[in-house]
């Protein structure tokens, strides 16, 4: 009986912590409304997550049309912690740490030669040198996120393949990265890790059916000699949850134009692909060719939403514009049918490493399994509550 009650409540303490996160200000008595939960239960909970300090009151509202009590505003304490998330590639990394609000608090990329066999140490050596960073604000750390290219089975923490990294049999980032951190750890694939970053810090009950873009110019000489140097990943979130497909291939693109011999994954030959950052016309055939194939995805899983992420912005060239001419372009029916936004990520290059951050928020305020130190599996909201309590009596947030 007691197990059940204490799972119980961690469920609802999940429930509601989610509920003010996606929802700013919202009051006890919407929650209560909202999750069919005793007024009660959520003011005992809601009262716990206030003197924790990861909950913070706001101003009251204005009564509703009968009067009575003006409701009291519920907010997450962006500031009252923060998450990490890393990009690696072969030849450059990404490391940006954020807030809980997503205010990036410190960023940084570099160079570095990156395998396989290095993964590891490389990992390492980011995550320790940006927990040193954050360590400086006083602001703890709650967790770190990694994205990879490649085929990811983000709840086993194992990296299936990774043509960029030479991974041609599963890897075990939970056995081999996550178990020997002091934090929860995530690995996840680049694209998915980005739209996850959408939804943990748009925060928009509207953002349940979008697709994100992940276009990456590398300049690794395998992939230049292989793949003409461009790597493109999709991220589709269908009814508020990343589409993994049945082998996690989910995502995975290539051109419909494509007709070989190359391995690109578009039909421009890769001597044509190899001069995109300097050939306005290579420029505009590429992106002409990429918009054509994601507004069939838009249209045929009737999407409201697409983000661009990476590279592609870099260019002179309105591919969001671009793209929301061949969404129209490609429907049957009346264009003015059409309500899909099309928008750059806020955050450009950053967008996997920033993703990466928001993965983890995403899996800790949603309760789904998460890779602890100890290498075994517990839920988000236990694992979050854990750290959160004892931070949050050893020193007074209110004065932060």
């Amino acid at each position: 009986m007691a197990v059940y009650a204490k799972r119980n409540k961690l469920i609802n303490f999940s429930r509601i912590m989610r509920s003010i996160w996606m929802n700013p200000g919202i009051s006890r008595i919407e929650i209560a409304r909202k999750l069919a939960l005793d007024k009660s239960t959520v003011t005992n909970l809601a009262s716990e997550l206030i003197e924790i300090g990861v909950v913070q009151v706001g101003g009251a509202r204005d009564s509703g049309p009968q009067g009575g009590r003006k409701p009291i505003q519920l907010t997450i304490k962006g500031d009252f912690a923060a998450v990490i998330g890393i990009e690696i590639q072969t030849d450059y990394y990404q490391a940006v740490a954020a807030n809980l609000s997503g205010e990036i608090l410190y960023s940084e990329a570099h160079k570095s030669d990156v395998s396989r066999e290095l993964l590891p140490k490389r990992f390492a050596e980011v995550y320790e040198r940006v927990m040193a960073e954050v360590a400086k604000s006083g602001v703890p750390v709650l967790g770190v996120g990694l994205g990879i290219s490649g085929i990811v089975n983000p709840h086993k923490g194992v990296i299936i393949k990774s043509i960029p990294m030479g991974i041609t049999e599963p890897y075990s980032f939970a056995r081999d990265i996550a178990a020997k951190l002091k934090v929860p750890a995530y690995v996840e694939n680049d694209a998915n890790a980005c739209a996850l970053g959408e939804l943990a810090f748009h925060k928009s009950e509207r953002l349940r059916n979008f697709l994100f873009a992940l276009v990456e110019f590398r300049k690794g000489d395998f992939s230049k000699s292989e793949y003409g140097g461009i790597g493109i990943g999709l991220g589709i979130v269908l009814d508020g949850r990343v589409h993994y497909g049945s082998e996690f291939y989910g995502g995975e693109f290539r051109s419909v134009f494509w007709n070989g011999p190359s391995k690109g994954q578009l039909s421009l030959p890769l001597d044509r692909i190899r001069r995109i950052s300097t050939d306005a016309d290579v420029q505009m055939e590429f992106s002409r060719e990429l918009a054509r194939n994601l507004a069939v995805f838009v249209n045929t899983l009737n999407l409201n939403q697409v983000f661009i992420g990476g590279d592609l912005q870099s260019y002179r060239i309105p591919f969001d514009e671009m793209l929301a001419e061949e969404i129209r372009r490609n429907w049957v029916y009346d264009p003015d049918d059409i309500h899909c936004t099309v928008s750059y990520s806020s955050v450009g290059e950053k967008a996997v490493a920033y993703g990466a951050a928001g993965m983890l928020l995403e899996r800790l305020f949603t309760s789904r399994p998460i890779l602890s130190g100890e290498d075994r599996t517990i839920t988000g909201i236990t694992n979050l509550l854990d750290r959160l309590e004892p931070i949050g009596k050893r020193s007074p947030v209110e004065g932060n």
